[in-house]
């Protein structure tokens, strides 16, 4: 069945930055119609990401208003869309099936079956030519594993999983092959289009093959926006403002030459006024003609010489006649757009998460600490090998009490801090991204670290005790208790450092 016509609408958007005067949006407004694909366009520093921040709740709404269908968006409703960010951060243990089960686990509802999750999967994986690195380690810097490319396309498809209303995306191209970027905006569209979704990708010079894909377009220059409308229809509108467009260039490429040299100011002045209005129109119709289909009359000219010149009060009156007539066929829609939205992003359970992430931690379990206690055990045993009870031994068993003390108080403050740093940066984006709660991931990060928290410096104290032959069983029992708490103090240090710093990984190298 196909789902119900959905338009996103943002107007009058300005963003500020800290200490800095001049906002990186100023007044942007634009729509974008769901089953088609949206390119964000403009030259570095013009504000996509901020943009993109901003329609998926990274960033407030300080201004303007953000609408699906009728409705203002609640940050409710802006944690269902799907974001695929310029960065792609993954669990690096983890092989990409794993990654990708995991996100099913964690992102759809129990309503969806063990089965379909499995089916998403294939499918998604096929579509994005990730069959051949499914079994691989996503890996990092360190430990290689797949490719950027790979990791790209993987990053794509933990968002397609679950299958968002809106899906955002920044430069989703970076980092692959000519034909490979061009087979990913086409699977964009198709799915935008066979499945009604709204898409929104920021871009920055597209192919010619990839710019022909693309249905609509945002022209970002300095924080304003300097076009909106179809694809089809830019060439036209920048031949009438006095930029036309070369025969033989790339579009998308003589675009970012035009914005970038002594054409800007032009660009840049017809843009504020015609396109910096809160009152949208409807999307564009073909520069110059008339379209019933588009909502757009023919725009309006004079002709001086050869160029053709807009009349801007008569364009905006147009666009302001049409944004009411496409008020009113709006008012007489039915309003369903978010339950039915609310309805298909349905999350898994606390429960679910907390299996799925207790699962996650587990295959990222790391043999450093085995390895870590089993060298220290030893050592310690072989040099307090069975120390006499002599008077003069006394120092030789304080000395144990004084080096198993500060040598798990470092061990316990220091793998927390190495841990949770490690994790940092991952968990925030998955946070960001609405995978799952806090309190889902602190418990299972909590379950899963049990075995070296606990276990591990519980057998290796049992052993350093009876090798160094400290005494009878009621003596191992308040050995073994102090030394516990004391590890489990150093741990709780360890995460509350972790937490409250702020350069976690600075101060885990001091």
């Amino acid at each position: 069945m196909r789902q119900r016509h959905l338009t996103l609408t943002l107007q009058n958007l300005t963003v500020f930055v800290k200490d800095c005067d001049t906002p990186v949006l100023n007044s942007v407004s634009f729509r974008s119609e769901s089953g088609r694909l949206t390119a964000v366009m403009g030259p570095s520093g013009s504000g996509k990401t901020t943009l993109l921040h901003s329609l998926c709740g990274r960033l407030p709404l300080d201004s303007g208003c953000l609408k699906l269908g009728r409705q203002a968006v609640s940050r409710k409703t802006q944690k269902g869309f799907g974001y695929v960010t310029q960065e792609d951060v993954f669990f690096p243990q983890l092989t990409l099936r794993q990654m990708l089960q995991f996100t099913a686990e964690v992102r759809l509802g129990s309503e969806v079956g063990p089965a379909e999750k499995m089916r998403r999967i294939g499918r998604v994986v096929e579509a994005l030519e990730l069959e051949k690195c499914i079994d691989t380690r996503i890996g990092d810097f360190l430990d290689k594993g797949l490719s950027g490319g790979e990791k790209r396309r993987a990053s794509i498809a933990c968002e397609l999983l679950h299958d968002p209303r809106v899906l955002l995306l920044d430069e989703p191209t970076s980092g692959l092959d000519a034909s490979l970027a061009h087979s990913i905006v086409r699977l964009l569209h198709d799915w935008a289009t066979s499945n009604n979704r709204i898409v929104i990708t920021s871009i920055h010079q597209p192919s010619s093959h990839i710019y022909h894909v693309f249905d609509d377009v945002l022209l970002l220059v300095d924080g304003h926006v300097c076009y909106r409308g179809q694809r089809k229809d830019m060439a036209n509108y920048f031949d009438c403002i006095g930029v036309p467009f070369p025969k033989d260039w790339n579009p998308a490429d003589y675009l970012m030459e035009a914005v970038t040299s002594g054409k800007r100011a032009l660009i840049l002045e017809k843009g504020r006024e015609l396109f910096t209005d809160a009152s949208l129109p409807p999307p564009m119709s073909p520069v110059g003609t008339a379209d019933p289909g588009c909502g757009y009359d023919a725009i309006p000219m004079r002709e001086t010489g050869d160029t053709f010149v807009f009349k801007a009060d008569q364009w905006r009156d147009g666009l302001m006649q049409d944004t009411g007539a496409a008020s009113s066929a709006t008012e007489s829609q039915p309003l369903k757009f978010l339950e039915s939205a609310r309805e298909e992003q349905r999350k898994a359970s606390w429960w679910a998460q907390f299996r799925a992430l207790v699962v996650s931690s587990l295959r990222s379990f790391a043999v450093f600490p085995l390895v870590q206690y089993t060298v220290f055990t030893v050592l310690v045993s072989a040099l307090w090998f069975h120390i006499q009870r002599r008077e003069e031994d006394i120092k030789d068993i304080l000395g144990l009490l004084f080096y198993l003390t500060l040598s798990q108080s470092n061990i316990n403050i220091l793998e927390p801090l190495s841990s949770f740093t490690e994790d940092l940066t991952i968990v925030q984006h998955e946070l960001l991204a609405n995978k799952y709660k806090i309190s889902a991931y602190y418990l299972a990060k909590t379950v899963t670290e049990a075995p070296t928290q606990i276990i591990l410096p519980l057998i290796s104290l049992s052993i350093i005790f009876w090798a160094a032959d400290l005494g009878s069983a009621g003596t191992y029992v308040e050995f073994t208790s102090m030394l516990l708490l004391n590890v489990l103090a150093c741990q709780g240090m360890g995460m509350f450092f972790s937490l409250v710093s702020r350069r976690p990984k600075a101060n885990l190298a001091a």
